[in-house]
């Protein structure tokens, strides 16, 4: 019995594996708001858009970039050069529940952590240490 058991609790694991794959959230699109984030000396402004341009289940890809509104000379740091409206690539992965998600930028110590507020709406707030720390939390609507 005790067999049986395990037989058919593998059997129930693998036959969902594959609709979990498939009930993933399509994240694939270009996602675009506002940020105030904090900076070391004080608070910049802009507009922030994240390009997700491919998704395999729960692994997706793209671009992200920012363009700042307000004066703050201070540099940000994007793939190891300081630059004022960084542009860079990143890889992320949704979580087993669906509704949460984490972002790396790809050669940068910037990472992303998020959730799912509906199918046009994701929030994130990005942390990045090192030289230049950056935080902020942003809200993102999809644009397309």
């Amino acid at each position: 019995m005790p067999r049986l058991f395990t037989t058919l609790a593998a059997v129930l694991f693998l036959s969902a594996s594959p609709a979990m794959a498939q009930d993933m959230p399509d994240l694939i699109g270009t996602w675009q708001g506002s940020f105030r984030a904090q900076l070391v000396d004080g608070i910049t402004t802009g507009t922030m858009m994240m390009t997700i341009e491919s998704q395999d289940g729960e692994l997706f890809s793209g671009q992200k970039s920012v363009e700042r509104t307000d004066d703050n000379a201070v540099l940000i740091s994007a793939g190891g050069q300081l630059v004022r409206n960084p542009e860079e690539t990143f890889i992320g992965v949704i979580a087993a529940d669906g509704a949460s998600f984490h972002v790396a930028e790809v050669g940068d110590p910037g990472w992303y952590d998020g959730r799912i507020i509906d199918s046009n709406t994701i929030e994130i707030t990005y942390v990045e240490s090192g030289t230049v720390p950056v935080v902020h939390r942003t809200t993102l609507h999809r644009q397309d």
